[in-house]
C-alpha cells in the first residue's frame, strides 16, 4: 500500500489546484462503477434508487498530503470487496450513513483497479 500512497501523494501535488473531491472505492466488479443505490434500511440491501455518483469513503486533502489515508483506507477494507480504487471527480453529498462515504459524481480512476484478494 505504500506505493499506493506516494502514486497518490504525488498526484494530488502535481494536481493540487485543479483536484476534485477524491475517494477509496472498494467493490467486487473489475471495472468501476458508475453509479450507486441507496440502501434499503428496512430489507438491510441496496435499493433500485439511484445515488447521484458512487458512494467511496472521502479523503481530506492538504496541499501535498493525504490527512486521512490509513483511516479512510481501513474503513474502506471492512466492505469486503475485492477491488479497490482512488477516484476523483464532483462531491454529490454525503451518501446515506456510512462513516466516512462521500459521494462522487463523474468520478474517474486516478488509480485503477487494485486487486485486494
Amino acid at each position: 500500500m505504500e506505493k499506493m500512497l506516494k502514486a497518490l501523494q504525488e498526484y494530488v501535488s502535481d494536481n493540487y489546484k485543479t483536484i476534485g473531491t477524491l475517494g477509496i472505492r472498494t467493490q467486487n466488479d473489475p471495472d468501476l462503477a458508475t453509479v450507486s443505490y441507496y440502501w434499503d434500511h428496512d430489507t438491510d440491501c441496496s435499493s433500485e434508487e439511484e445515488m447521484p455518483g458512487i458512494c467511496t469513503i472521502g479523503l481530506v486533502v492538504n496541499v501535498d498530503y493525504i490527512e486521512n489515508f490509513e483511516e479512510a483506507l481501513a474503513l474502506a477494507l471492512t466492505y469486503g470487496n475485492k477491488y479497490l480504487f482512488i477516484v476523483e471527480g464532483d462531491n454529490a453529498g454525503g451518501g446515506d450513513g456510512d462513516n466516512g462515504e462521500v459521494v462522487i459524481a463523474n468520478a474517474k480512476a486516478i488509480l485503477q483497479r487494485i486487486e485486494l484478494r
